[in-house]
């Protein structure tokens, strides 16, 4: 091996270590992203819960920073991740209780997440469809 082909190799490998080792590091992105997916699974499953009970039941979203949770008719339902509430770690949302019609619509609601390396917001419309927003 020639000393610029070492010299080549050398400056490939700190380009790609400057790139590469921040992604592996930090990881305080990653508690907004994965609260801001669980809370969107949570308001959809929320919603087709509502709509499978019809009339005459009462189907809400209670986010109380840090848990969620789901109830119908006053009741907490079991979470298909297990439990009957859900932890978002290592962030703080504000407390929001978002109430389902038997057609799986609700008032507009905005979910406020905040951690170390930001905000996302969690956007549910009036038609009930929750997206990151």
């Amino acid at each position: 091996m020639t000393v610029v082909e070492l010299v080549v190799v050398l400056v490939l490998t700190g380009i790609l270590a400057a790139f590469v080792i921040p992604r592996f590091v930090g990881t305080g992105s990653f508690a907004e992203r994965a609260a801001q997916d669980r809370l969107i699974a949570a308001a959809r499953y929320a919603q087709q819960v509502a709509m499978n009970k019809g009339p005459g039941s009462t189907v809400q979203l209670v986010l109380n920073s840090p848990h969620f949770r789901i109830d119908v008719d006053g009741a907490a339902l079991a979470l298909p991740m297990g439990g009957t509430q859900g932890t978002l770690s290592g962030v703080t949302t504000n407390n929001v209780t978002v109430t389902y019609t038997p057609l799986g619509g609700t008032s507009a609601a905005t979910i406020t997440i905040s951690g170390t390396e930001g905000s996302r917001r969690v956007c549910i419309e009036a038609t009930g469809y929750a997206h990151g927003c």
